[in-house]
């Protein structure tokens, strides 16, 4: 409705009356109740709300902009260090951001549409922005750390077409506190080493909202759109602050990725020697034999990097190899088939080495943080004080596996699908350190009562990190949970790498 300029100057002092009940004689001649109008107000605001939260997790046209700056952070320990400063309607986003490395140095300056960022990469590493909150503790779980408060400014810029119909946003800076991959390693290419670019995008609207239980009110996933710049060098940290991260490298775009740490072994001169020999990973193979028995016990992706491994091995998808065990367990740990599952094969497993995850996948898209924490504490119980394995001389050796990244950008469905709205990776990293946290405790447990053939611990490598950066290779193109061949490769690489090194330590 349209006020006369008359009208229009006494509008506040009706809305006024109208709170407080009094009748409102409109230009239109008729009587309302004050109440009655701001009743139908609140239902239409209401109405409004749920339209707007279903369709929230389709946003795709987010207003964000991004500058760099490679600007001195003045640190006890950090000189200068490049910041991601991302412009966004969102105060506290949560970012994931890629590094890759490329031998041609025309490619950190490209825009390479999205199906062809990987190809020619020969590092590569994802981060994710913000700490999760568990139990009033921060956990740091990241590299991509947040710098200062954010900053509401005022955009004006009319050639900023995406940010000028919302000109109040927010600057929120990020640091990247990683260091490259050895410079040995890729000093022999062309004579120099690698150039490197980042890619970045808003992939939640705030971690509060993406730690949010099942069921989820809203989606808070943006995903898009994404941006980058060129990395200098001189933005990594220094070689004397060495923090690597969880790299995946690989000396020919024609190979799989694998985790640093297992092409470049602390046995070798050094790490160019190693590449530069036949074979281009220092560890055995992965479908090598192993004179020790395995059990890989968790939801989906667990069992499915455990099948591999069991047909690889013989090389036939219809022999199963003798040392290798597979057990697939669903729902959450608050079903209580699902615990008694876990408990009894955790108590009976007489494999050497015992993987367990217990339904990571199923947690974070169903579970509730709270119970997941009481349940595992209580789960960790029924791991036996003994070895179970027959071999006195051998300890058998419990690992928890942490559970594996998930991609919601992979799957298009997402916004209609409010069950997989719960499934983020900060949700992931919750449960991966809750886990972690309780399986320390329990290992202090069982150090103080000196039990001597049997050991629990948390996985050795790094499964959530190295599959963080691995949304190029979901088992189906719409999977945002599940890895295809190349990334199960690579975890029972780096997995088989280190337990090798820990059976060859206790010989």
């Amino acid at each position: 409705m349209v006020l006369p300029q008359s009208e229009g100057k006494n509008w506040f002092r009706r809305v006024h009356n109208a709170f407080n009940g009094e009748c409102i004689e409109s230009p239109l001649k008729y009587c309302r109740s004050g109440r009655s109008l701001f009743l139908v107000i609140g239902i239409a605001a209401l109405l409004i709300a749920i339209l707007f939260a279903k369709k929230l997790c389709s946003v795709t046209d987010l207003r964000t902009s991004s500058t760099s700056s490679r600007s001195a952070w003045h640190g006890n320990q950090l000189n200068e260090q490049g910041l991601l400063t991302i412009t966004s309607e969102y105060e506290h986003p949560v970012i994931i951001a890629t590094i890759r490395g490329y031998a041609e140095h025309e490619r950190c300056n490209g825009d390479d549409e999205p199906e062809n960022i990987d190809r020619g990469a020969l590092a590569k590493l994802t981060v994710i922005s913000d700490s999760v909150y568990i139990d009033a503790k921060i956990q740091e779980t990241t590299s991509l750390v947040r710098v200062g408060e954010p900053q509401r400014i005022l955009t004006n810029d009319t050639s900023d077409t995406e940010n000028y119909l919302n000109p109040l946003l927010w600057k929120t800076q990020f640091r990247l506190d990683v260091s490259p991959p050895p410079s040995s390693m890729y000093s022999s290419l062309k004579g120099v080493g690698l150039c490197y670019r980042i890619d970045w995008r808003v992939e939640y609207i705030s971690l509060m909202t993406a730690m949010a239980d099942y069921p989820s009110k809203s989606c808070s996933f943006v995903g898009k759109p994404k941006y980058h710049r060129k990395w200098e060098n001189s933005e990594f940290l220094s070689e004397s602050v060495r923090r690597e991260g969880s790299w995946l490298v690989r000396m020919s775009p024609d190979e799989n990725w694998q985790w640093v740490e297992t092409v470049a072994s602390s046995h070798q001169s050094s790490i160019k020697e190693s590449l530069a020999s036949a074979s281009t990973t220092s560890c055995a193979s992965w479908n090598q034999q192993r004179p020790y028995s395995i059990e890989i016990i968790g939801d989906s992706q667990p069992s499915y990097t455990c099948h591999h491994l069991l047909y690889g091995l013989t090389g036939s998808m219809f022999t199963p190899h003798p040392n290798v065990k597979c057990k697939q367990i669903k729902q959450t740990l608050q079903n209580s088939t699902t615990f008694v599952q876990y408990s009894n094969e955790l108590q009976q497993s007489v494999a050497d080495i015992v993987i367990f995850n217990p339904s990571g996948l199923w947690e974070a898209a169903y579970g509730v943080l709270d119970d997941f924490r009481e349940n595992f504490h209580k789960l960790l119980t029924y791991i036996p004080s003994k070895g179970q394995n027959g071999d006195s001389k051998r300890r058998q050796h419990y690992f928890f596996a942490p559970t594996t990244a998930v991609h919601p950008i992979n799957y298009p469905g997402l916004s209609n699908d409010s069950k997989k709205w719960s499934m983020t990776q900060p949700r992931v990293i919750a449960i991966n350190a809750i886990a972690t946290d309780l399986v320390m405790q329990r290992r202090k447990y069982y150090l103080s009562k000196a039990y001597d053939s049997i050991s629990i611990s948390t996985l050795p490598v790094p499964w959530d990190l190295l599959s963080l950066s691995r949304e190029d290779d979901p088992l189906i193109p719409t999977d945002m949970r599940h890895y295809d061949f190349s990334t199960n490769e690579m975890l029972l690489t780096a997995l088989l790498c280190k337990l090798d090194e820990i059976w060859e330590s206790e010989k």
